[in-house]
């Protein structure tokens, strides 16, 4: 059976609630190999989610055990929108603004040869330009190289914003904090949303 055949049947068979005509070894083999298509798929899929959820119920319930970790995504039945693109607003903004700032950094930076005081010369173009860049079409395919890329833009922003605290200006000193607190808030974003990242 083809894959999208499969995820058809499965899909069909949890909204039905017939789950309880299968067999223990056939549902953990179910199990195992719709987690095993839902990490390999590059397509964010909800309704399968909601399915492998439904049938790791039903494996827990049945009191069975599978060999490897439960996968992790949020539990949809006892928050259904947690998971909707209603609670990643601001991870399309961080998405637009890398597009922006690392496509500008890229081609006018890199490519142009272009410096300003952020972007004394091409190297630090380049680097803008990929993490930026980089980061955004990670997130916005949920893929977890994204999520680490934001991660390198947050502890370089931290960096600066020390740097600008040792600078001992007064001026220094509420720019780094600022700049520190807001890198701060943004790492807790993401880290709340980590497991949405494959």
């Amino acid at each position: 059976m083809q894959n999208e055949e499969f995820i058809a049947l499965l899909k069909s068979t949890v909204k039905e609630n017939r789950l309880d005509i299968i067999p223990d070894s056939d549902l953990i083999e179910i199990c195992k190999r719709a987690r095993s298509i839902d990490a390999s798929s590059n397509n964010l899929d909800i309704e399968l989610s909601k399915a492998i959820n439904t049938l790791l119920g039903e494996v827990k319930k049945r009191g069975l055990t599978q060999d490897s970790k439960p996968q992790e995504i949020p539990n949809y039945e006892d928050s259904p929108s947690e998971y909707s693109d209603k609670s990643f607003g601001w991870g399309y903004v961080w998405i637009v603004l890398g597009f922006f700032q690392g496509g500008l950094a890229f081609f006018l930076g890199f490519i142009g040869g272009i410096t300003t005081d952020i972007v004394p010369n091409r190297g630090v173009g380049l680097v803008i330009g990929v993490l930026g860049i980089g980061s955004s079409i990670g997130l916005l395919k949920r893929k977890i190289f994204g999520l680490y890329l934001v991660y390198a833009c947050l502890a370089l922003g931290g960096l600066v914003g020390i740097i600008e605290i040792i600078g001992g200006t007064s001026d220094g000193i509420v720019k780094g904090v600022f700049i520190i607190g807001i890198e701060y808030l943004w790492f807790r974003y993401f880290q709340k949303r980590k497991s949405w990242f494959k």
